[in-house]
């Protein structure tokens, strides 16, 4: 992974402009405390634990954010991969166990 071509931090330009935005109008808590969050995550360097793996069909086609309501596929589309889901069944009842 490559950083910024020069020397000055991810973390120096957040609080830059952390400055001039609070020049023009005043931070509410929460962005205050994005930003402040945001700093400190960039301020580090990763570590081999913060590596994750996400399989790419879920890169390219995410989840759904929300309830997906009583259906019996939920599908999604980006070019050409599609990502379909079946909520889960109890083979022994029958009953759904709905959307993971």
């Amino acid at each position: 992974m490559s950083g910024p071509k020069n020397s000055e931090s991810v973390g120096a330009i957040a609080r830059r402009l952390q400055v001039v935005q609070a020049r023009e109008r005043a931070l509410t808590e929460a962005q205050q405390k994005l930003i402040d969050t945001s700093i400190s995550i960039f301020d580090e360097s990763p570590a081999a634990r913060d590596a994750a793996f996400i399989a790419r069909e879920l890169v390219l086609a995410s989840l759904s954010h929300s309830n997906p309501g009583d259906r019996p596929i939920w599908a999604r589309r980006n070019g050409n991969v599609t990502l379909a889901i079946q909520p889960g069944v109890n083979i022994q009842t029958g009953k759904s166990y709905g959307y993971p």
